[in-house]
């Protein structure tokens, strides 16, 4: 904070950045943490959420408010409180929405500036300590396992929605609490979207179908996405495949320690074009992404960052979709690694 001027951090909607979560263990939808340069801190939270956030013992201070016009007059309150009438507040803005900051604007001091703060909470989040990476491990062996469970029910005749639900019953049968963000089945044409939405598409034989799976567990996630076709003796598929696992592999082989993430995102491009896929239109590294308390830890979208790799960085490579030129279908494998002194280890598993 004082590295990039802030007086103040505002982190908010918790269920979103996870930032809040990362800081206090306190996951509640209504829940604001201000923390200063002195660090000192204050948890406002909804009164009717409360709950076990009054004992949480990584903040100074808990507040409660009533309303969501409460909930900003408390915030302005607060800064008050520490004598911040000028200065500099941030806030990760990629989690903001405009009626959010319209609000805290309205009720802070004019002299009070806002500016976005992701690379500090970014930066915090970027290495894994042991026990985050032995949560990462134990979200990943449920992402397994589940895979292998529901692998048998990819076949013709079951609907995209029948399948998704049964991911998500063996997700949390094996111990999950949840999914980080939403489980996405594709299949035929849909496969060629990043992140389509579940359907009620019934599978024919022949059919290409593509899964992607987010298990959390105690707060860490996993990410694991794999692509099946209904038809095991489909050769031209089935070399598809093989194809684009060679790519992969290909691209991440030689990562070491101190590579940059954007080097292995053109590594990855340039295989696919060799292998005879036509490239994703993503920029930078957006085809790897960091895992931890959520499915999009940074490096991310929020956090659009170059960095080097890391030991105790975990990843997950690669997540859009790779589009045979000769045909209209996508195909999308996703695992989650651990970068090492040695490399990198794969904490799932994409082939069944």
């Amino acid at each position: 904070m004082e590295a990039e001027g802030l007086d103040a951090l505002l982190l908010s909607r918790p269920n979103e950045s996870r930032s809040l979560y990362y800081l206090t263990g306190i996951d509640r939808f209504c829940a604001d943490l201000v923390l200063f340069k002195d660090e000192s801190s204050v948890l406002l939270i909804l009164d009717q959420d409360l709950l076990d956030a009054k004992d949480a013992p990584r903040v100074d201070e808990v507040l409660t408010f009533g309303s969501a016009r409460s909930q900003f007059e408390a915030i302005a309150r607060v800064l008050r409180d520490h004598e911040l009438e000028r200065g500099v507040v941030g806030v990760e803005k990629a989690f903001l929405r405009t009626s959010f900051y319209e609000s805290l604007r309205d009720v802070l001091p004019r002299a009070l500036q806002i500016t976005d703060a992701s690379k500090v909470t970014g930066e915090l989040r970027l290495i894994k300590t042991d026990d985050e990476i032995e949560l990462i491990r134990r979200a990943s062996a449920i992402a397994n396992t589940t895979l292998k469970a529901v692998a048998e029910a990819i076949g013709p005749g079951k609907r995209e929605n029948e399948i998704a639900g049964l991911i998500e019953y063996e997700l949390r049968r094996e111990g999950a609490e949840g999914t980080a963000t939403s489980t996405f089945v594709s299949s035929g044409p849909g496969t060629k979207a990043a992140h389509p939405p579940v359907s009620t598409r019934k599978l024919s034989k022949g059919d290409v179908v593509t899964i992607d799976l987010h298990p959390r567990f105690q707060g860490y996630c996993s990410d694991l996405a794999v692509t099946f076709t209904t038809d095991a003796a489909d050769r031209r598929m089935n070399e598809g495949i093989s194809r684009l696992l060679e790519a992969r592999d290909a691209a991440i082989q030689d990562v070491r320690i101190g590579d940059q993430f954007s080097r292995i995102h053109r590594r990855y491009l340039e295989e696919l074009s060799k292998n005879g896929f036509i490239a994703p239109r993503i920029p930078s590294f957006n085809n790897i992404h960091g895992i931890g308390v959520a499915a999009n830890d940074p490096p991310s979208f929020w956090y659009p960052f170059d960095v080097e790799i890391q030991h105790g960085m975990v990843f997950a490579f690669a997540q859009s979709p790779a589009v045979l030129q000769s045909e209209s279908i996508g195909i999308r494998f996703e695992d989650t690694y651990l970068a090492t002194e040695s490399g990198v280890e794969r904490l799932t598993s994409s082939q069944v």
